[in-house]
């Protein structure tokens, strides 16, 4: 994480799936930055245990239990966070999980079930967090997560490229229609990324990985992290409806 500058000082951020791997680093970069930050997480105890560690380092978090495919959690959420700060400035609509299988082989509930999360999860997420951005009149930034396999597909997870590709669709919609009011909304498509899920590979296997990567590794947590952290600073201003990759040359 880069030297903290103080640069959310007094904002209210939202990140979901926020209880581990790139959405936790999200969330304590921006609280490293003097943001206030609510970590969803559909996990109640690894969105709490983050919190406390967070918590314990001075940060200014809390944690809530949410399902970003139900609406009524999402608003919940939402609500809770204007009765705890009375403020949302930025949301991360970040959560995901996968049910990889060849087409062949998936079934409806694998699809739904991505789906639900990644794509509905984030229409949820920016429809929430726009109302009370609009109502405040002050503006925001909505950030989604995307990937870099929206851009080249990967054998078995055709329900997870298919959602993430829709979720650039959606940013660049979602920003022509929220630009008026001064929100911004962009993408993040990060690359491979050294999180939990990919601690517990065969070391030949993230090599085999990492040969793919033009700068020849993993990306850290702390590094995708930093991409979310720009496109919601004032460094940002003029950048909405971008979808930008951070994924060491990865799709060049």
């Amino acid at each position: 994480m880069s030297e903290t500058s103080g640069r959310f000082e007094g904002k209210v951020a939202v990140v979901t799936g926020a209880g581990r791997g790139i959405g936790a680093a999200i969330a304590e970069g921006f609280a490293r930055e003097g943001a206030t930050v609510a970590i969803a997480d559909f996990d109640k105890e690894l969105g709490e245990e983050t919190a406390s560690r967070l918590v314990d380092m001075g940060l200014d978090v809390f944690a809530v239990q949410t399902d970003v495919s139900s609406s009524g959690q999402v608003d919940n959420l939402v609500a809770t966070v204007l009765e705890k700060t009375g403020l949302l400035d930025i949301m991360v609509n970040n959560a995901g999980i996968t049910r990889d299988r060849k087409i062949i082989r998936m079934t409806e509930d694998d699809w739904d079930a991505v789906m639900d999360v990644h794509l509905k999860g984030v229409f949820l997420g920016t429809r929430a967090a726009a109302q009370s951005m609009i109502l405040s009149g002050n503006g925001g930034s909505i950030i989604n997560a995307s990937s870099i396999s929206a851009r080249h597909g990967n054998i078995g997870q055709a329900n997870y490229t298919a959602a993430k590709a829709g979720i650039i669709a959606f940013t660049e919609t979602s920003s022509r229609e929220f630009a008026p009011k001064g929100i911004r909304v962009n993408a993040v498509m990060p690359g491979l990324t050294d999180t939990e899920m990919v601690s517990g590979m065969k070391p030949e296997a993230k090599e085999a990985m990492a040969a793919q990567i033009p700068l020849g590794r993993l990306a850290t947590a702390a590094e995708i992290a930093e991409a979310y952290l720009f496109l919601a600073s004032d460094a940002a201003s003029y950048i909405t409806g971008a979808t930008l990759p951070v994924d060491g040359g990865l799709v060049i």
